[in-house]
């Protein structure tokens, strides 16, 4: 896929050292990551443009550490952002921000779950009916559980656990859609007989008006890939940046990799 050069309009900063990013409809790419210094924990954020990245900007601002972000962009170009952050000595919480597809700045987070001691290694999806799904790990007394939400016309759902009740602990999870747009869930879970980690998995099928959004199975080829785009040089070997691509359906996210 070739890349071609669209307008990306200017950043700004605000009164308080924040600043907002003015993104077209054509950005093609935005980078996500955490900046960690003492007493000054920021979420980082950059946009592509299919030609230059643009100076990073921070949406978030905490004296207290900051860790796994995800995003996600749902079918109309709405925005979400869910990371974590560490509230007490231990025991973390999974904040939320939202960008409206007509506004032009991120608004304040929100607690999005608070639910056990760690909220912590998001990841989300948008199935083929528009509904974001978050999925997490969240320690409700001694091992973690994969525990999701999933939004809908009358807001999101409760949180609850992805898989059946174990006696191990399970993480990592990675949210992925189908061919046919249902969401399949792989994640970490600790095999006795193996002594190990292995995946395990659990697709979330669709209603049936759900799966007649698309008529044809989603092509995975059509969209954006990490090997079409050059990095910026600010990209740093510890930042743990996700890349983000709104416009893809089936993968619009990905960790990078450093060594």
């Amino acid at each position: 896929m070739l890349l071609r050069q669209f307008f990306v309009g200017a950043t700004i900063f605000l009164s308080n050292g924040l600043a907002i990013s003015q993104i077209s409809e054509n950005t093609l790419a935005e980078l996500l990551w955490v900046v960690a210094e003492k007493d000054n924990h920021r979420i980082m954020m950059a946009d592509y443009d299919g030609s230059d990245w643009q100076e990073p900007y921070s949406i978030y601002k905490s004296e207290s550490p900051l860790s796994s972000p995800a995003i996600g962009t749902d079918h109309k170009g709405n925005k979400i952002i869910v990371f974590s952050e560490l509230y007490r000595p231990t025991k973390s919480r999974l904040l939320k921000m939202v960008k409206p597809a007509s506004i032009e700045e991120w608004e304040d987070p929100t607690v999005f779950s608070d639910f056990g001691h760690e909220n912590l290694g998001a990841s989300i999806v948008v199935d083929a009916a528009n509904a974001i799904w978050v999925f997490w790990s969240a320690n409700q007394g001694d091992l973690d559980d994969i525990v999701y939400k999933k939004s809908g016309p009358t807001g999101w759902t409760k949180a609850q656990v992805a898989h059946a009740p174990n006696n191990v602990p399970d993480y990592q999870p990675s949210a992925m859609l189908t061919a046919e747009g249902e969401v399949k869930l792989v994640w970490k879970t600790y095999d006795f007989s193996s002594n190990r980690y292995i995946d395990s998995n659990r697709l979330f099928s669709l209603d049936n008006s759900a799966q007649n959004v698309y008529k044809s199975p989603l092509d995975k080829s059509q969209e954006l890939l990490l090997d079409n785009v050059a990095l910026p040089s600010y990209v740093s070997g510890d930042s743990r940046t996700i890349v983000h691509f709104p416009n893809n359906i089936m993968t619009q996210s990905m960790r990078l990799e450093h060594k």
